[in-house]
């Protein structure tokens, strides 16, 4: 069961839901050829300095999982993933100011914030917090994407406790927070 754990909670990683949204959306508003330059900039802007900072924790023993599991080991998650979506908002701003990317950013923006600040008391589950983000946007913004991520969230959410990575508290406070960022970029791209 553990196994399966793992595997749920690497095909749901905040980097690949974050990535589905770009993705759905984008179709939403366009092709893939046009969706392409939004997942290569969110890929090489936002993800890649993370995923660095990650394996890099990882392999000099550092952190002990890629989840930065404790507390103590998310304060530079999030300063280097508050760093990354605040660069991916100057290069939405300089060069896709109208795109529904620039609410995006500044709806994760205020989500890693918002749980950089409370981490001193709770470890929010990223997860389930960027599970229910992509789910409200893609949901409120008439994607069939956002039923599908829905209906796995609760897989989702067993898989963290089955990891013992978060207790409920911390899936919930994910979960409201994704979905009130979700909700605030949906307003936000009108």
């Amino acid at each position: 069961m553990k196994t399966i754990a793992q595997i749920i909670s690497i095909a749901l990683h905040p980097f690949v839901t974050i990535v589905v949204m770009v993705i759905a959306r984008g179709w939403q508003h366009g092709s893939f050829s046009s969706t392409l330059p939004a997942v290569v900039a969110v890929g090489t802007i936002a993800i890649l300095p993370v995923a660095v900072l990650i394996l890099y924790k990882v392999l000099t023993g550092r952190w002990t999982t890629v989840d930065a599991a404790r507390p103590i080991e998310r304060p530079t998650l999030y300063g280097v993933s508050l760093c990354a979506v605040f660069g991916l908002i100057l290069y939405a701003t300089m060069k896709r100011p109208d795109s529904v990317l620039l609410p995006g950013c500044v709806g994760i923006f205020g989500l890693l914030l918002c749980a950089w600040l409370v981490n001193r008391w709770v470890k929010i589950s990223l997860h389930m917090a960027f599970g229910s983000l992509v789910t409200a946007v893609l949901i409120a913004g008439g994607s069939i994407v956002g039923w599908g991520m829905l209906a796995l969230l609760p897989a989702l959410a067993w898989s963290r406790l089955k990891l013992k990575r978060h207790t409920w508290g911390e899936l919930a406070l994910g979960v409201i927070l994704g979905a009130m960022a979700g909700v605030a970029i949906h307003v936000g791209t009108g």
